[in-house]
C-alpha cells in the first residue's frame, strides 16, 4: 500500500478485494444493457457512503472526479441508474458481504462485542414541534444490533428491525450468523444477561464476558446455570474492552450520520448495510496505513542506529 495515494483511490482498492472475495457477476442479467458493470456501480454506492451526499449531488461531484475514470466507466451514471441498483441488492447477500471482511482484515480476531444502536428516520425539528405545539410522540427508528472485531474495530453482522424492543429479542438469529466466526470471548452489557444466551456461548466453547446484573449477589444466589458459571469463571474481567463497541458505532454515526434517508424499510436496511460496508473498508485502510507508517519509522530508527 503506497503512503501517497490518495485514501478514496485506496478505499476503492479495498472495495475491488470485498467483491472478489465474494466473486460478485459484472452484470445482474444475461441481456442487460451492459453500460456498467455491477462491480462500478456497487464502488460508487461504498463512495457515496463515504461523502454523506444524496443520489443527485454525489452524481454531481463525479463530472469532476476521477473515481469514474479510475473504476473504468466511459461516462457518469444518471443518478436514477445508482437509486435503481441500491434498490435490487439483496439484504441477505450485503449481511453476508459483511462477513468476508473477517478475511481482510490484518489482525486475528480473539474478541467479539455485541451492542444496539437507532437511527433516526425523520428531519422534524423538535424545536419546530415544540413551538407550533404538536402532541409528544415518539420518533420513529431504527434499530440495529451489531457483532464486532474488536480487535480491528470492524462490524461483521448486523440484524436489524423497524420498531424498538429489548436487545434479547435478535440475538437467536444474530447468534446464528456470529457463531462461526472463531472468537473465543464475547463482551456485551447488561442488557444480554440472558441465561440461554450465556449457555449457548459456553456451550460453544467460548467465554461469556457479559456484563452482569446485580454483581454485588454472590455466585449461590444467582439465578441461572449458565449465569452462575459465568460470574464464577469470569467475573467481568476486561470491563474496558466493552468500551470499544461504544467507539465504533460513534465513529459510525459521527462519520457517516445517523440519520438515515431512505424512506421505504428495505431500502434503509440497504443505505445502512452500505455505510457499515464503507465504514468497515476506511477502518481496514486506517489499520494498514498505520502498520505501513510503524514499518517505515522502525526501517528509519534502524538506519539511524547504523550512522551513529
Amino acid at each position: 500500500m503506497s503512503i501517497n495515494k490518495p485514501k478514496l483511490i485506496i478505499l476503492l482498492d479495498v472495495a475491488d478485494e470485498l467483491i472478489k472475495s465474494v466473486q460478485m457477476p459484472l452484470y445482474s442479467a444475461k441481456h442487460s444493457k451492459k453500460t456498467f458493470t455491477n462491480h462500478q456501480l456497487f464502488k460508487l454506492l461504498i463512495i457515496k457512503a463515504y461523502e454523506r451526499k444524496d443520489y443527485r449531488r454525489f452524481v454531481e461531484g463525479l463530472e469532476v472526479s476521477i473515481i469514474p475514470e479510475y473504476i473504468g466507466m466511459n461516462r457518469i451514471p444518471h443518478f436514477t441508474t445508482l437509486q435503481k441498483f441500491a434498490q435490487r441488492q439483496n439484504i441477505q447477500k450485503l449481511e453476508k458481504l459483511l462477513a468476508q471482511f473477517v478475511h481482510l482484515a490484518p489482525k486475528k480476531m480473539k474478541n467479539g462485542g455485541l451492542d444496539a444502536s437507532f437511527f433516526k428516520l425523520s428531519r422534524a425539528s423538535e424545536h419546530y414541534e415544540k413551538r407550533i405545539g404538536l402532541p409528544y410522540k415518539k420518533k420513529s427508528s431504527l434499530k440495529a444490533n451489531f457483532f464486532f472485531d474488536l480487535e480491528n474495530m470492524l462490524i461483521l453482522a448486523v440484524k436489524m428491525r423497524k420498531k424498538s424492543r429489548h436487545d434479547m429479542h435478535d440475538m437467536k438469529t444474530l447468534w446464528n450468523k456470529i457463531k462461526t466466526f472463531d472468537f473465543k470471548k464475547l463482551f456485551a452489557d447488561k442488557a444480554y444477561d440472558g441465561n440461554w444466551l450465556h449457555g449457548l456461548i459456553f456451550e460453544s466453547g467460548r467465554k461469556s464476558m457479559i456484563h452482569m446484573k446485580c454483581e454485588d449477589i454472590p455466585g449461590w444466589r444467582t439465578k441461572g446455570e449458565y449465569r452462575k458459571k459465568a460470574k464464577r469463571l469470569c467475573k467481568n474481567k476486561n470491563k474496558g474492552k466493552r468500551s470499544l463497541v461504544e467507539t465504533v458505532i460513534s465513529i459510525l454515526k459521527r462519520i457517516y450520520g445517523s440519520m438515515l434517508r431512505a424512506r421505504d424499510l428495505t431500502n434503509q436496511k440497504i443505505e445502512l448495510l452500505f455505510r457499515i460496508i464503507c465504514c468497515n473498508c476506511e477502518r481496514i485502510v486506517n489499520i494498514n496505513k498505520n502498520i505501513f507508517l510503524q514499518i517505515f519509522l522502525f526501517l528509519v530508527f534502524l538506519l539511524n542506529l547504523k550512522k551513529n
